[in-house]
């Protein structure tokens, strides 16, 4: 009974010729699908923040994109300036339409409620992609895909975004890339389609769930394809490696029923712009190694060793074996053994504190001229010893009595105590 009270009210000639404004007379959304079904579809629904549920209008208006929030907040004179602004320029948008279609002319269908199934079902040849980019460039441009979003921060998953540039020509829906690209179409459709054809093999964008579950192996070893094409050629190899990236399961894409990794967000791009280009990619003969996470724990030893103390103990073995040092009151292996740990106790570069570092150094130091006494007071003797001449019993070099007072200490000293 409501539903047929307003359409006698709302089809009288006074509001067909000047229009109508309903307040607060929807209050169901069987009674606003009524309406619907009658032709009476609005050009707007104003919607304050917090309105209940009982009074939001129907789905099918969200869906054509005809509700429009305002602070609820705000006061009743906001709230009506705001209305009268937004529904000014919508008008403004129906009349340009009308005048377009009557002309033969493009027209934009952003904000004229069409429903995103009825854009879909009519799309013109190019589908989702821009016409204007191919034309131009010999582009793909994806309006529906998540890259087509990522610049402006609109969402692909809402079914209105392809909506955003859209354009009806001839009784068929184009959607473009951008703004710019919209306008160029409104000026010029017909060159913008003309030799307009996808070509037959498409490109399609992949999520990271759709990358990893079953899309199979990645093509060149899961190297980025726009990587390999834009790189240099004919350089030196450690130029080319530089151009040589591992690709992502985040920045899929597959083609020709290959499945492709790309580095980052703009080669994806690129790639889905023209995938038959980098498809024709090749891997050089020489690959550079992979980035492979070293879990050092779980190497074997001797891997551990060289991953661990390799360069320090190659170090300590060189000084070892150049200055060959004998401890007096040891044998060689175990002079060898005990020179060589001091030597990496003193060299350890992890160890920061300067006052640990003076006295590991020392030791080292204590424990070298240690095994060099001995040495020392045979070339003494082999020079003579004290009957030398000119060799003064009271007043001995000063290298000559480190090295008797050291060897008279030698004996009486825990060699524990140099660690």
């Amino acid at each position: 009974m409501a539903a047929r009270l307003l359409e006698l009210r709302l089809t009288a000639p006074d509001c067909m010729q000047r229009g109508w404004v309903l307040e607060n007379a929807i209050s169901s959304v069987e009674l606003a699908a009524q309406l619907d079904a009658r032709g009476l579809r609005p050009h707007r629904a104003y919607v304050a923040h917090g309105s209940p549920p009982s009074t939001a209008p129907a789905s099918d208006l969200f869906a054509r994109g005809l509700v429009v929030p305002i602070e609820g907040h705000r006061s009743t004179w906001y709230q009506l300036d705001v209305a009268e602004t937004d529904l000014r320029a919508t008008l403004v948008h129906h009349q340009r339409y009308l005048a377009a279609r009557a002309a033969g002319h493009a027209a934009a269908v952003s904000d004229l409620g069409v429903h995103p199934d009825e854009f879909t079902a009519a799309l013109g040849r190019m589908r989702t992609y821009c016409p204007v980019t191919w034309h131009r460039a010999k582009r793909l441009a994806n309006c529906v895909s998540p890259a087509a979003g990522a610049q402006d921060g609109a969402f692909p998953s809402d079914p209105r975004f392809p909506l955003r540039y859209a354009a009806t020509y001839k009784g068929e829906y184009y959607t473009m890339a951008g703004a710019s690209q919209l306008a160029s179409f409104l000026l010029r459709p017909s060159e913008a389609l003309a030799n307009a054809g996808l070509p037959k093999l498409l490109p399609t964008d992949l999520s990271v769930e759709a990358a990893t579950a079953g899309a199979g192996e990645p093509s060149l070893q899961g190297h980025c394809p726009v990587a390999l094409v834009r790189g240099p050629k004919g350089v030196a190899y450690a130029a080319r490696v530089q151009s040589i990236k591992m690709g992502a399961r985040e920045h899929a894409a597959t083609y020709d029923g290959k499945l492709y990794l790309m580095a980052n967000a703009a080669s994806k791009a690129e790639f889905l712009s023209r995938p038959w280009r980098y498809c024709k990619a090749v891997l050089p003969a020489k690959l550079p190694p992979s980035d492979i996470e070293l879990v050092i724990a779980k190497l074997p030893i001797r891997g551990y060793l060289e991953q661990t103390m390799s360069a320090l103990l190659c170090d300590a073995l060189t000084e070892l074996a150049t200055r060959r040092p004998l401890y007096p009151a040891l044998s060689r292996r175990e002079t060898a053994l005990k020179f060589v740990a001091l030597y990496m106790r003193a060299h350890n570069p992890k160890r920061r504190p300067p006052h640990l570092k003076a006295k590991y150094d020392a030791a080292l130091l204590e424990y070298t001229d240690c095994c060099g006494a001995a040495e020392k007071l045979i070339q003494f003797q082999r020079e003579g010893g004290s009957s030398r001449e000119g060799y003064d019993i009271m007043n001995p070099p000063e290298d000559v009595q480190r090295a008797n007072d050291m060897w008279d200490s030698i004996l009486k000293r825990n060699i524990a105590d140099f660690f």
